[in-house]
């Protein structure tokens, strides 16, 4: 079958890529969407007057249209969804040049007509709302219709930090009004009715006060005006609570890219029930339209500190993981050529360990199964008599360097995490640390510090703040690049400090010292940070 356009494979460890970074696509997009699929591949945004040069200097491998109302300098307003004669020609110059078509309608269902007859032009169609497709398959009468929910930009929202957080709630967005949208109304109602008997509320009016859309007089003193896109993501990491609203509420998929932006970010949310909001992340953010549930939640996450900021870490993972932009170009990929793409790490990850004894290799064998990140690789290095087969994934070397060697040469690129066998891993070390550089501009991620004992009192102990950068590290508690491990020598690496740049990340999931954890329930809840979230 021919793949309409390639996949560029790329096995650079600093920066997760996804590898679409040589594509060229010819899109028509709004400034959010442009904004935070750009990274992922050339996305050249194109207006009805500059197309045809365009074309003439790239060659496009897909042409990515999106329901816009105004597009690139407000030049398409009104030429997609009446069909304008540029989209016409553009939508039949690709395909006489054999350019896939995609149209992405993000305004369903309140839009589900509004851009119908458009999309007919295309070959594919991805809606936001999966409950939509049955319908849309009907109405354009062929079966290209697949689901693209919004997606998030790690490279633009992600939780590092140059300062603290206040302790207040924010909402940036738009108020709609009881007579039009009575349920939405009730639910912000409810919502800064119960979060603001805790915090303060500071709303960001999109429309800075315009129209008919204005806050009501009960909001006024809250209201601190509109801010542009181009500083949305410092004011999501200006507040430890960030408000949600959804307007559709009965769908798995369709959701706004607040909520997402939010957690990659960092920020605790707190929004109005939705179908796919509370199935997919209702158990690390407060989701519910009932004003004593949110309140009787908030006033627990308010006061306690570990729970909201575990809460906070497994919201951060899970968009990650499944929700960025990078994932929902490989959807689009996987559907135009019919072959599935995982767009996961190529790299492996490779964890080093000096075990002394038998007994170390023993722990750090199950710290590396209790691991969640697959493609991982364990190299021993030890003198230790042992009498059984230590692991299927394992190697042994007597001399470190030996180890090293091989690394490079059983792998292209990768990254590098040493085990102490007296520290304790928890299960999602090493997959947070490997998720960290989807924004880590750096090549090492480390941990902040770790946990300690003070009369009888299990305490955490920081050398850096979390998700800032710092100028060294400690190896023992720390992720690195092969880019970088290849200037180093085993002695370096296992003498636990090197003076570098690196990006501090969360402090869950580990221990220095594991003997200093009174029990195994405070090693999981404590140290492994899986809080869940109060009833």
């Amino acid at each position: 079958m021919r793949l309409y356009f390639t996949l560029i494979k790329n096995t650079k460890a600093k920066a997760i890529q996804c590898g679409f970074e040589q594509m060229n696509i010819l899109c028509i997009m709004d400034t959010f969407s442009f904004e935070t699929f750009k990274y992922e591949a050339n996305f050249i945004q194109v207006t009805p007057n500059d197309w045809k040069d365009v074309c003439q200097t790239v060659k496009p491998d897909l042409l990515f249209v999106e329901s816009v109302w105004q597009g690139k300098d407000h030049t398409w307003k009104g030429k997609i969804s009446e069909i304008s004669n540029e989209i016409i020609e553009i939508i039949a110059w690709a395909q006489q040049n054999n350019i896939p078509t995609v149209f992405w309608h993000k305004e369903v269902p309140p839009h589900f007509f509004t851009f119908m007859r458009v999309s007919k032009l295309f070959d594919f169609i991805f809606l936001t709302d999966e409950n939509c497709i049955d319908r849309y398959k009907k109405s354009v009468a062929h079966e290209r219709v697949y689901v693209l929910p919004f997606g998030c930009q790690p490279k633009i929202h992600n939780p590092v930090t140059t300062g603290s957080r206040e302790q207040a709630a924010f909402f940036a967005g738009t108020y709609y009004p009881h007579y039009k949208y009575p349920i939405r109304a009730e639910n912000f109602d409810a919502l800064f009715d119960a979060i603001s008997r805790y915090v303060d509320i500071h709303i960001y009016d999109r429309l800075d006060g315009k129209g008919k859309y204005r806050f009501p007089s009960k909001y006024t003193n809250h209201v601190h005006g509109s801010v542009p896109f181009s500083e949305m993501k410092n004011i999501y990491k200006k507040y430890q609570f960030g408000i949600n609203m959804n307007s559709v509420k009965n769908s798995n998929t369709m959701y706004s890219r607040r909520v997402l932006e939010l957690m990659a970010s960092n920020t605790f949310v707190v929004g109005n029930h939705s179908d796919g909001i509370k199935k997919e992340f209702g158990d690390v953010m407060i989701c519910s339209d009932d004003y004593k549930v949110i309140e009787s939640s908030f006033k627990q996450i308010f006061s306690d500190q570990d729970v909201r900021q575990s809460l906070t870490l497994q919201g951060l993972r899970k968009v990650l993981k499944n929700h960025t932009c990078g994932q929902r170009l490989a959807a689009v990929y996987t559907a135009v050529n019919g072959i599935l793409q995982d767009i996961s790490p190529q790299v492996p990850t490779v964890v080093l360990a000096d075990c002394k004894e038998s007994n170390d290799i023993d722990q750090v064998v199950e710290m590396f199964d209790q691991q969640t990140c697959g493609n991982r690789k364990l190299y021993i290095v030890t003198k230790a008599k042992h009498d059984h087969v230590v692991h299927k994934h394992a190697l042994l070397f007597e001399d470190g360097s030996d180890a090293i060697k091989a690394m490079f040469l059983q792998h292209d690129a990768f990254f590098l995490s040493i085990f102490n066998p007296h520290s304790f891993y928890g299960a999602n070390y090493l997959l947070d640390m490997i998720l960290a550089f989807h924004f880590a501009q750096v090549d090492t991620v480390t941990k902040p510090g770790s946990y300690d004992e003070k009369n009888n009192r299990f305490y955490q102990k920081n050398h850096f703040s979390e998700y800032t950068y710092a100028e060294y590290f400690y190896t023992s508690c720390s992720m690195m690049t092969s880019s970088f491990v290849k200037n180093l020598t085993y002695t370096q690496l296992v003498k636990e400090k090197i003076e570098a740049k690196c990006l501090v990340i969360d402090r869950f999931n580990y221990c220095k010292d594991q003997r200093l954890c009174p029990s195994i329930s405070v090693m999981k809840n404590t140290v492994a940070g899986d809080k869940t979230l109060p009833v």
